[in-house]
């Protein structure tokens, strides 16, 4: 039997460990109180969000831009998390995590 999801595997898993060290240190900026988000769970969830998101852009294999991460993170915030953050905040907020991660 053959699994869709385990196509690219090895690619997939380098993505993984990658997702593991920006979860690692982005609990640790204080970047994330700047916009809202001061409860560790709720950090950790925005961030899980966004990584399922980029996840599920790697299987359909498209590609996952900033701007496609910031108007999902937008659109995700005005549904379930409803902080007072704009578009471009959120856009900000997942640029530094990214940046300093790379």
């Amino acid at each position: 039997m053959q699994y869709e999801f385990l196509k690219n595997f090895p690619r997939r898993m380098k993505n993984i460990g990658l997702y593991a060290v920006i979860v690692q240190n982005s609990v640790q900026k204080l970047s994330w109180k700047q916009y809202g988000f001061t409860k560790f769970d709720e950090q950790i969830n925005l961030l899980f969000i966004v990584l399922l998101y980029i996840m599920e852009q790697s299987l359909k294999e498209e590609k996952c831009t900033m701007d496609a991460i910031a108007t999902y993170v937008d659109t995700i915030n005005v549904q379930y998390m409803q902080k007072d953050i704009s578009y471009e905040q959120g856009r900000k907020l997942f640029k530094m995590q990214a940046i300093k991660h790379h």
